[in-house]
């Protein structure tokens, strides 16, 4: 499972949001801070309960496809960037 965090930009205030895509050990190396992606998936929202009892949620996004939308590298050419990126528009 590759995790993640997407910044949300608001007009007046950015929000942090967690993101699991299974089965995509390769994105990390395609991921940097400041990248910009489109997720597509389900909302999911893990519950539980801390030592001292308090409850504790939080929502998180469970990604179907993750589709970079940086523009490729200087050099190189959409085949490469292809090649480079397995599933790039579709993953998960």
């Amino acid at each position: 499972m590759c995790k993640f965090t997407v910044a949300c930009d608001h007009a007046k205030r950015t929000d942090f949001v967690p993101v699991e895509a299974w089965n995509q050990a390769h994105l990390p190396a395609y991921l940097s801070k400041g990248s910009k992606v489109l997720v597509s998936g389900y909302l999911k929202q893990n519950t539980w309960q801390t030592k001292t009892g308090e409850k504790r949620q939080r929502i998180i996004i469970n990604a179907n496809s993750v589709e970079f939308l940086d523009p490729k590298p200087d050099g190189a050419d959409s085949e490469t960037r292809q090649r480079q990126v397995p599933q790039a528009a579709a993953v998960g």
